[in-house]
């Protein structure tokens, strides 16, 4: 099942839109969408070329207002991904929310869940090539430095970056720039 809102209006030709062009980095191979389970976009939602869904039979996957990813997105969802709204993710990113199989402990320990949710607060920046697993949970208004795994819970404010394998908060009282101020001057005196 998919669902598109728009708290705004009604839903509108272009809200979503999927495998888009959006880099050459990446061939243009467009989108690849398998979907059981239940996609929800609620609101504007833009994902680039090279990128691919699986929602399993029992998984949703929730994309908040304005969202927006490059290139070679990878998401699977059997069990609960949940992006907040003014989401950007950068190139080559993976979301997922399963082990996909179970790991036993040989000494008798109890049997881990092999499964956890993800959710990605508002306004939060992902760089290029990051893997977030299953029990991330992610405040608003972070920004994920480029080559990031994220594998749990954040206890952080918002607008702090993390960064590392694992990720650990490197800095707090960081923002990134409004999303539609983002032209660079290479020519431009920066010291």
């Amino acid at each position: 099942m998919i669902t598109i809102i728009n708290k705004s209006g009604g839903v509108k030709f272009g809200m979503v839109t999927l495998g888009r062009f959006t880099s050459p980095l990446f061939p243009n191979s467009g989108f690849r969408l398998y979907n059981e389970g239940h996609i929800i976009f609620n609101g504007d939602c833009k994902i680039g070329n090279d990128c691919s869904i699986v929602v399993s039979k029992d998984g949703v996957l929730a994309f908040g207002e304005n969202f927006q990813a490059t290139a070679s997105l990878k998401i699977n969802a059997s069990y609960k991904i949940v992006f907040g709204k003014d989401v950007l993710v950068g190139y080559n990113s993976s979301f997922i929310d399963t082990d996909f199989h179970h790991v036993i402990p040989i000494n008798g320990e109890k049997i881990p869940k092999p499964f956890g949710e993800v959710v990605i607060g508002d306004g939060v920046w992902f760089g290029f090539n990051n893997v977030v697993l299953k029990n991330t949970i992610i405040p608003s208004k972070c920004i994920i430095a480029s080559n990031t795994l994220l594998n749990k819970k954040y206890e952080c404010v918002e607008c702090s970056l993390l960064a590392g394998i694992p990720a650990i908060i490197k800095k707090e009282g960081v923002a990134y720039l409004d999303r539609n101020d983002h032209v660079i001057d290479y020519k431009k005196n920066y010291d």
